[in-house]
């Protein structure tokens, strides 16, 4: 239901739900629902544009999917705070977000998480004129979506690399 939530909300209503699941499974010692109803929540929360709030949750279910040793839930969360703090323009922090879950994805073999933070840290490089750097990540992340079959993500990557080099030539 997150993943509906998600993409159609309504957004005021996701977020009472997953506050309402974060608060239930607390009270139940569930930390696994509760990291992903915080994460869920948080990513509720960046749609609607407050980052601080959003940065808040993702910290705290950053912090419970370590304890758990749940890395999966590790990367996706550092994947989301990164780019929070990339529309925050906290550069820095978001790129050293995005390696950590790049590392993550890359040792989970999640090719498609790879391809999703690949294709952030180069927008986060680009805007920090790292052109070179970027043109690599964004090559390596198409590559990446075209042998996943991810069209939609092979097109923002494209449109990536061509925002890239309309500034950098």
């Amino acid at each position: 239901m997150a993943a509906f939530l998600l993409r159609d909300g309504p957004w005021q209503q996701a977020a009472t739900l997953h506050q309402t699941a974060a608060t239930t499974a607390h009270r139940h010692n569930d930390r696994t629902a509760e990291a992903n109803a915080l994460h869920e929540l948080g990513r509720v929360r960046h749609l609607t544009g407050d980052y601080a709030q959003a940065a808040e949750l993702h910290e705290r279910a950053l912090t419970l999917y370590q304890d758990l040793g749940n890395r999966h839930g590790e990367a996706n969360t550092l994947h989301d705070l990164g780019r929070v703090r990339h529309l925050t323009d906290d550069y820095a922090q978001a790129a050293e977000l995005h390696e950590r879950a790049l590392t993550l994805y890359q040792d989970l073999g999640n090719r498609h998480g790879e391809a999703n933070t690949l294709w952030d840290l180069g927008r986060v490089r680009h805007l920090t004129g790292d052109f070179a750097e970027a043109a690599e990540l964004l090559e390596r992340a198409l590559n990446l979506f075209r042998q996943v079959g991810d069209l939609q993500g092979e097109a923002e990557v494209l449109n990536s690399k061509g925002a890239l080099l309309a500034e950098s030539a």
